[in-house]
């Protein structure tokens, strides 16, 4: 029993390994024979982001296999990720030098990673050299290393399409320039990324010999998308190169309308007429379109480019389905044909049934009308919409006083208290008879919209507006709108 009740000495815990000894371990790991053992050690490597590790990974990039190279470029982007990017020239340039690889999954991640190691691939110097005996230092610009030039350009014509897109849309921060003939080639690409590619970088080689017909060939390219890139990037080439405009006009006889519509309007920009047929077809295209989104949207936005001859796709999209279209047309067209000058052709827009296009209807009239007839005038009193209602009260500053004398009543009983204070607001501007005693009955009013009406009415006026006021507020001192008049009335140093 006794010696069942002896305690051995304590259990000895693993000791913690250091980072270093976990370097050196995977340092070991990366040299073994086995190359599962390798393949782990260059996955542990990448979490450990720093010089050291960066060096072992940069070390295994001449692995014989294929899953270890894999494993080493990850763990380095794992350390530009966790901030430990690569600088030192001699290092980015091996690690772009993957980009020649056997294995098409280590030259993917090696274009992947161009953006990071161009710091590092093209940084400049100094060069010392001796003049006349004198010691002179100048800067060298950057640029890449002949053979790692050659391999780049051997990747843009690389099988795996991701490679070719990569090294292509970051060439130019390479600092090196394509073969005509290679970006012919390009143009010709199978890959659909490629081609988009192509077409953003195409301005740098538009003049030369071989890429005008290419381009031209993309018009009759199967995909909608790559048409409707060629139609942008021929629009901006039209501007310094003219014989890029004719890629517009074919363009033009393209089957799909939003190919055809967006040519047009392209070529409009460049200061061609657009024939009727043409605005005929923009008008179908955008009647049949289900709002204003997507190509549709991208094409109305450019019809200012017509000019004049946009004003009748405008008219022709008042009565569009949709209440985003609708809107637009209505202040393009308003805008166009300073329709605000003839109540004849905004009035319409305000029997809108949706409150997005009378908005935007009013948005464009308010502040422009300068005249408007009685008869104009009492159908928007007796406008089924507040804020019409609302409107044609303000309108009585530009119809004659005998006008308004007739029909600010209509205005005055109307259920909307938006429609009411704007009618007082309206008859305090224009100092009707009998205003003053108006405005001081509507301070007993139970909404507090009109009284506040009342009140900017009242002190707007200081031989009779003002002393009414200070009555009200003399009598009424426990009303919400007596603390407010005080306040005002204070600010012009009156003290009621």
């Amino acid at each position: 029993m006794a010696e069942n009740n002896e305690t051995g000495p304590p259990p000895v815990l693993p000791r913690r390994s250091t980072v270093n000894n976990t370097l050196d371990e995977a340092a070991q790991k990366l040299r073994s024979e086995n190359e599962l053992e390798r393949v782990g050690a260059a996955k542990l490597l990448g979490k450990y982001a720093g010089p050291q590790a960066g060096l072992l990974l940069i070390g295994a990039l001449n692995d014989k296999s294929e899953l270890v190279r894999r494993a080493v470029l990850v763990s380095l982007v794992e350390h530009f990720n966790n901030g430990s990017p690569i600088y030192e020239q001699p290092l980015a340039e091996k690690i772009f030098s993957m980009i020649g690889d056997p294995d098409v999954e280590v030259r993917r991640e090696t274009s992947a990673l161009i953006p990071r190691l161009i710091p590092g691939l093209v940084r400049s110097g100094m060069e010392k050299s001796l003049i006349n005996g004198r010691t002179v230092f100048r800067s060298v610009p950057g640029r890449l290393r002949g053979d790692l030039k050659l391999l780049a350009e051997k990747g843009l014509l690389d099988p795996d399409s991701i490679v070719r897109q990569n090294i292509l849309k970051h060439h130019y921060s390479l600092r090196f320039q394509i073969s005509p003939q290679t970006f012919g080639k390009l143009l010709e690409d199978n890959d659909i990324a490629v081609l988009l590619v192509a077409l953003d970088q195409v301005r740098m080689y538009a003049s030369q010999p071989g890429i005008y017909s290419k381009m031209e060939a993309l018009g009759k390219h199967p995909d909608l998308g790559i048409r409707a890139k060629l139609a942008k990037t021929a629009l901006s080439l039209g501007r310094s190169f003219p014989e890029y405009r004719k890629i517009l006009r074919q363009l033009t006889e393209d089957q799909v309308d939003e190919i055809a519509t967006l040519a047009a309007v392209d070529l409009a920009r460049l200061g061609e007429r657009v024939s009727t047929e043409m605005l005929d077809r923009i008008i179908q295209y955008l009647t049949n379109a289900r709002g204003l989104y997507g190509k549709a949207e991208t094409l109305f936005y450019s019809l200012s480019a017509l000019g004049q001859d946009s004003a009748r796709i405008y008219q022709s999209l008042l009565g569009h389905p949709s209440a985003s279209m609708r809107a637009k047309a209505w202040e393009r067209h308003l805008s166009v044909s300073e329709g605000w000058k003839s109540p004849k052709s905004w009035i319409p827009g305000l029997a809108d049934r949706d409150l997005q296009v009378r908005s935007s209807v009013l948005s464009m009239v308010r502040g422009r009308v300068e005249k408007i007839q009685e008869n104009e005038l009492r159908i928007l009193i007796v406008h089924k919409y507040a804020e019409v209602r609302a409107f044609a009260a303000e309108l009585f500053l530009v119809t004659d006083p005998g006008v308004v004398d007739d029909c600010y009543f209509d205005l005055l009983i109307d259920e909307d208290s938006l429609v009411r204070s704007t009618t007082l607001r309206a008859i305090a501007n224009l100092r009707l008879d009998g205003w003053v005693h108006l405005h001081a009955r509507s301070l007993n009013d139970d909404d507090y919209a009109i009284q506040r009406a009342a009140m900017d009415g009242l002190l707007g006026d200081s031989k009779e507006g003002v002393p009414t006021l200070i009555k009200y507020v003399q009598k009424n001192p426990a009303e919400r709108i007596s603390s407010l008049a005080r306040s005002e009335l204070k600010k012009m140093g009156l003290n009621p």
